[in-house]
C-alpha cells in the first residue's frame, strides 16, 4: 500500500513545485526542474523542518490532479524518468486522459469537415514530439557528416593504398590488372 501524507506535507509540495505537463516535468516556482537524486529517483522536499522523499510520478500525479493517487502510479513505457501524462499511469487511468476530461468544456466550438478540436493535452504532446522530432534530425545531420567525412577519408586512404600498391608492382615489375 502506498504511504499517504499529511495535509502539510501535501501543502508544502502545492507551495515549492508546479508540473510542466507540456514536458511532463515537476519544476520549482521559480522554473528550475526539481532536483531528483539519482540511486533513488526520489524527489526531496522540504516540510516540517525534514526532507521527505516522493516518487517524482506521484508528485506529478498530484500537482496535476490536486489529488493524491490511492493506488501505484506506473509508467506505461517502463522508463521511470518519462513523466509526462500520456505515460503515467494509476490502476487502469491514464493521467493524459483524465486531464483532457477535466480540460474539456460542454461548450467547445463544433469541428467542421471531419477536423476536430484537440485537447490542450494533446497540443502539449505534438509541441513534445515535435520538439524530440526536431532534436533527432539535427542529431541524424550531424551523424551524417560524419559519416561522410569518414567515408571520404576512407576513400582518401584507399586511394593512397593503391596508389603505394601500384608503385610497389612496379619496383618488382609485375604488371597491376
Amino acid at each position: 500500500m502506498a504511504r499517504t501524507y499529511d495535509e502539510t506535507e501535501l501543502k508544502a509540495i502545492k507551495q515549492r513545485y508546479h508540473f510542466d505537463r507540456e514536458l511532463g516535468l515537476v519544476k520549482t516556482k521559480t522554473g528550475e526542474q526539481a532536483r531528483c537524486y539519482s540511486t533513488s529517483r526520489q524527489i526531496q522536499i522540504a516540510a516540517q523542518a525534514r526532507y521527505i522523499s516522493f516518487s517524482p510520478a506521484r508528485v506529478c500525479w498530484f500537482l496535476a490532479t490536486g489529488q493524491w493517487p490511492t493506488g501505484r502510479v506506473r509508467t506505461a513505457n517502463g522508463n521511470h524518468n518519462d513523466t509526462r501524462p500520456i505515460n503515467l499511469y494509476c490502476g487502469s487511468v491514464c493521467l493524459y486522459n483524465l486531464l483532457a476530461q477535466k480540460d474539456s468544456t460542454p461548450e467547445q466550438p463544433q469541428a467542421t469537415a471531419n477536423i476536430h478540436p484537440l485537447p490542450s493535452a494533446q497540443h502539449a504532446d505534438i509541441k513534445v514530439i515535435r520538439r524530440q522530432v526536431e532534436h533527432l534530425s539535427d542529431q541524424l545531420s550531424e551523424q551524417q557528416e560524419a559519416t561522410s567525412e569518414t567515408l571520404t577519408k576512407l576513400r582518401r586512404e584507399v586511394f593512397q593504398v593503391s596508389e603505394a600498391l601500384n608503385t610497389l608492382l612496379k619496383e618488382f615489375g609485375v604488371k597491376a590488372s
